[in-house]
Parts: C-alpha cells; sequence; structure tokens
C-alpha cells in the first residue's frame, strides 16, 4: 500500500471525536486489540477520473468490524470531496481513532 500515492481531499476535515467511541468499545469489548488508546486503519481507495470514490479496501488490522466502519467513515469523508484524478487510479489513506 506504501506505493500508491496519498489521496488528497478538497478539505480535509477534522475527525470528531465521537467517531472514536464505536473503535473504543469494540476494543473495551476485547473483540479489537490496540496497544493504547488509538487504533489506526490503513485504507486503499479506487478515484475515478471525475473525483468519485468507486472502491476502499482496509488493510486488515484483526478486526473486521473496525475495519469495516473505517471504510464507511472514509467513504462519508470523501462524498464530494476528492479532486478529479484524470484517470481511474488507486490511493492510500488512513484514519487514526483515538480516545480517552
Amino acid at each position: 500500500m506504501s506505493g500508491l500515492p496519498e489521496l488528497k481531499f478538497r478539505r480535509r476535515r477534522a475527525m470528531p471525536p465521537a467517531l472514536s467511541s464505536f473503535v473504543r468499545d469494540e476494543v473495551a469489548a476485547r473483540r479489537c486489540e490496540a496497544a493504547d488508546k488509538r487504533l489506526r486503519v490503513n485504507l486503499a481507495v479506487l478515484v475515478a477520473e471525475d473525483g468519485q470514490l468507486r472502491r476502499i479496501h482496509p488493510q486488515a488490522i484483526g478486526c473486521p468490524t473496525v475495519e469495516q466502519y473505517a471504510s464507511g467513515v472514509m467513504l462519508s469523508m470523501a462524498r464530494a470531496n476528492l479532486l478529479p484524478v484524470g484517470e481511474t487510479r488507486w490511493f492510500r489513506t488512513s484514519l487514526l481513532f483515538q480516545w480517552q
């Protein structure tokens, strides 16, 4: 995934802390592991030439529920927020979930 170009947004939005609640709860329930109070999910995303998101592939972190959740969060963040790319291609990005 590191060989892919970084995904660029029109506007990079700060992730509201509330979005990390689900991930925190999954870790607390021991359905997922986190070394500390943060969990990063790397994603490969396929963007069409018009800037529309076509596919999202989360990197496996051993927690399918959080991988799927991160994909949904990315879909929401990218909606009408990606620049046209000229040709359909893959990009990389990541989401960092943090909690208290």
